[in-house]
């Protein structure tokens, strides 16, 4: 919710600017949620900042719809099977939550691709890393599918970065869209928690 209002704040800086007879502290908001906005996903270096904004905010708006907050339905948390153990904090198909068939599964296993299945390391997290974990694996969930047919374009959201790895800082534009850890990142900033490593559960203060 805090990401969606600061991806609102940012789209209305952009479209209309500082406003005559505007208050100053919340065209200061608007600024900052612009400033957040390009950080995360580096719109400034796209050619239309609000069109890639309203994407992203998309995507937070489909996270929203899977875990029921838009009351749309609901999707499946459940525990890795012990005979999984990939070793992961958390793990789940990109796409998933648009594949209606109840039979499909995994590659080469008996799992439903349509839930998000949270492993013995993702349970021993934080509570501020479990969020953090289950909003990285929701971009992946809402995100588009990979393509069924080799050679055509990809468009899902995968791990090209993450924080805690140090390989985050230097995505393009177009990666950055495309990579879970940004819209975990982004959302941590927008509650005042950037930075956040998930790791060790700390994050680095905002400056004053």
């Amino acid at each position: 919710t805090a990401a969606r209002a600061a991806l609102d704040a940012a789209i209305f800086k952009l479209q209309f600017g500082t406003r005559p007879g505007g208050l100053p502290n919340l065209d200061r908001l608007g600024q900052l949620a612009v400033d957040r906005a390009d950080r995360h996903f580096h719109i400034n270096n796209t050619g239309e900042p609000v069109a890639r904004l309203r994407k992203v905010q998309q995507i937070f708006f489909r996270m929203q719809t899977a875990i029921g907050f838009v009351p749309q339905g609901m999707f499946l948390a459940v525990d890795e099977p012990p005979e999984s153990a990939v070793g992961a904090f958390f793990f789940t198909v990109a796409g998933g939550f648009d594949i209606r068939d109840p039979n499909a599964k995994f590659d080469g296993t008996n799992l439903p691709v349509n839930s998000i299945y949270i492993c013995p390391k993702g349970r021993a997290l934080s509570e501020d890393g479990f969020a953090y974990g289950m909003i990285h694996e929701l971009a992946h969930f809402v995100g588009p599918e990979h393509p069924d047919t080799a050679g055509d374009a990809d468009f899902s959201i995968t791990d090209i970065g993450a924080f805690h790895r140090g390989t985050i800082a230097r995505l393009s534009a177009d990666q950055a869209i495309r990579n879970a850890d940004s819209y975990s990142q982004f959302a941590f900033d927008a509650i005042g928690k950037p930075n956040f490593n998930v790791n060790t559960g700390s994050f680095t203060p905002p400056k004053r």
